[in-house]
């Protein structure tokens, strides 16, 4: 996936990105106008525990914020907030986007892992050897 462009802008191993819905200035009168963006940030994702960290949330007006799960699921942010329909849609049409992401990096962090468990497997056999040759 690596260089695959999911949305114009970024690529999948672009580790931090801020997706600006395209519909921030278009509500009709009474209806909430702001900011509305979803942030996605590789440093919150924990692969032991998925549900730890916070790597896809989404941001709107009067500094409003919830998980992209929680607003995809209820159309809300904060619990009282109701995202205008053509927010809302925009932030439902995000789903793969965010899964290929959260995908690739999940990938990314297992291998990492797995690459420093193999060093340090190799370090303590190392060390043992060293001390049963002196």
């Amino acid at each position: 996936m690596k260089g695959r462009h999911l949305v114009e802008g970024f690529d999948v191993a672009d580790e931090k990105v801020e997706l600006d819905c395209p519909f921030n200035d278009h509500h009709g009168p009474g209806v909430a106008r702001g900011d509305w963006r979803i942030e996605l940030d590789a440093s919150e994702i924990v692969p032991d525990n998925p549900g730890e960290g916070t790597p896809a949330m989404v941001y709107g007006p009067e500094s409003t914020s919830g998980t992209y799960w929680c607003v995809h699921g209820t159309g809300e942010i904060d619990g009282w907030l109701q995202l205008p329909k053509d927010v809302y849609d925009w932030v439902a049409a995000q789903l793969d986007v965010i899964n290929d992401w959260l995908e690739f990096h999940h990938a990314r962090l297992e291998a990492a892992a797995a690459c420093d468990a193999k060093t340090v497997a190799a370090n303590r056999i190392e060390s043992f050897n060293d001390r049963e040759e002196g």
